[in-house]
């Protein structure tokens, strides 16, 4: 009973999965042992894999062992159409794309393993990665499994895959069966269509033909495209709901308590009609808190650009990477690369070790959310994380000796104190051009179109000199910077941003 349970789970052999495959016998027989004791049969609604979620009902069913077996006999002879058609179809696109992934949404474990078992005797079991609940790690090794350039091709997944991971690698989604609630479609295909996805998702969804799965899906979609038609939310090419309108929608209707009874009374009574207006009745309301939320939330008479541009930051992981190298470095210990791209081995310095959280050793770490999301026991760095936190709250202490660019200044004009910038000119799909200025505390701005990057100047200790500065100094320079920023936007395309970076400071003594 073991061996079996162990291969229902897909668990390895050894005692540790023992206590798992217990479990599962346990849970079966104590199922098994209800179903004889009552002589009552469970169905379930939208139940997940694990059959813990649904909506069940006892019903009292004479002689249910013998209609089961009438039932067994009267299934047609022959393959499953409905996983032959999603062969037909995986086969038309490896066709054209040899190299094409696929994700198989189903709902139930014994349908998983069925379309495990199925699609490794085709296409071979180490093109099979499978998500089904279990301990995270299972799950973060299938995910793996798929991305990697030679690894699966196909990945089934129940509910278990229905969120927090991202699988933009693939841009061909099936759903083998429907849960009830549509939300969950749309998080399934929100595993696709994401940030980071370069092709057209394409979403395949699988119904029998005369089922009640039909009916509803269809009554729902048909009346949630005549709304989206009345209010001018349809998409112009294809006729159907904009994708946002679409979202927002379904995300009121799944979050209602009476949906899984609509679907319930739909499944038992087949009172299509009733089902139809009460659905209507759900879209509507639905609209109308969709509506109400807008206007709560979408008024952005008083937004303005420049200000949230301010806030928002200059800075992404991949220039905190950069900085965070340096200073290590810089600091004493030691970052390198760690086989693949993106991923780092961190020798800690040891002034950031005393009384912290940090580890002395960081085997495998990056700056990169893809690869932290899809490898598991690596380390995302970025604010929050204990070794960078550390390092910023020590690089602002001040007992660290800062340093300074040696810059030349005009040894004609004694006194004078200049900041120079450099001004990134960010154009969207081309490189980005820079622009070095001197900024005079005055108010001068002077453009030193020719000079080389300042970024690397010899650097002198901050405690070499004392040097007084006014305290309206950089408010006076970011202001003649932003009118010389302003006279020069004209000379880009249009949707250009400028973005300022503070190099150094010089100061020519005085006499």
């Amino acid at each position: 009973m073991r061996g079996l349970a162990r291969e229902i789970l897909s668990l390895p052999d050894g005692l540790t999965t023992d206590a798992d495959a217990d479990t599962y016998i346990a849970q079966i027989t104590q199922r098994l042992a209800r179903k004889m004791a009552e002589e009552t049969t469970e169905w379930s609604l939208d139940g997940d894999e694990e059959g813990d979620d649904g909506i069940y009902s006892d019903a009292e069913i004479q002689g249910e062992t013998d209609l089961v077996r009438q039932l067994i006999r009267i299934v047609p002879a022959g393959t499953d159409r409905k996983f032959d058609r999603l062969v037909q179809i995986i086969s038309g696109l490896q066709a054209e794309n040899p190299d094409e992934r696929f994700i198989i949404f189903t709902q139930y474990r014994e349908t998983l393993e069925f379309l495990r078992i199925e699609l490794s005797k085709i296409f071979g079991a180490d093109k099979v990665a499978t998500i089904k609940g279990g301990p995270l790690e299972q799950k973060i090794e299938a995910v793996e499994r798929f991305w990697e350039e030679n690894g699966a091709k196909f990945l089934i997944s129940t509910s278990a895959g229905g969120e927090g991971i991202n699988l933009q690698i693939c841009r061909v989604l099936f759903n083998y069966d429907l849960p009830w609630n549509p939300m969950a479609v749309e998080q399934r295909i929100g595993r696709i269509h994401r940030f980071g996805q370069k092709e057209v998702s394409q979403v395949y969804t699988l119904v029998a033909s005369g089922t009640v799965e039909e009916r509803i899906y269809s009554l729902l979609w048909d009346k949630l495209a005549e709304i989206a038609k009345a209010i001018g939310k349809s998409d112009p090419e294809t006729g159907q709901p904009t994708e946002d309108f679409r979202t927002e929608i379904l995300g009121h209707i799944g979050s209602n308590t009476d949906y899984q009874q609509l679907f319930r009374k739909a499944l038992v009574d087949r009172d299509y009609r009733r089902t139809e207006r009460e659905i209507e009745a759900m879209l509507l309301q639905a609209q109308q808190a969709r509506d109400a939320l807008m206007e709560l939330t979408q008024d952005l008479s008083g937004f303005n650009l420049e200000r949230y541009r301010r806030i928002s930051g200059q800075f992404h992981l991949n220039q905190l990477g950069n900085w965070c190298r340096e200073a290590i470095i810089r600091l004493g210990g030691s970052i390198v690369p760690a086989g693949e791209a993106g991923m780092w081995t961190v020798l800690t310095p040891e002034g950031l070790l005393q009384g912290t959280t940090v580890a002395p050793r960081y085997d495998a770490a990056t700056f990169d959310r893809d690869i932290a999301t899809r490898k598991k026991r690596v380390d995302l760095l970025g604010i929050g994380h204990p070794l960078v936190d550390v390092l910023l709250d020590y690089l602002r202490k001040a007992p660290f000796p800062g340093e300074v660019a040696c810059l030349t200044a005009d040894p004609a004009d004694p006194g004078t104190i200049e900041a120079r910038y450099r001004i990134t000119w960010d154009l969207i799909g081309s490189d980005s051009p820079a622009s070095f200025v001197r900024v005079r505390v005055n108010g001068t701005a002077i453009p030193d179109e020719l000079s080389a990057d300042p970024g690397r100047l010899p650097l002198r200790s901050a405690a070499d000199r004392i040097v007084s500065i006014p305290q309206d100094a950089r408010a006076r320079c970011e202001e003649a910077l932003s009118l010389w920023i302003s006279s020069r936007k004209t000379e880009y395309p249009e949707g250009t941003i400028p973005r300022a970076d503070l190099l150094g400071v010089s100061v020519t003594p005085g006499r």
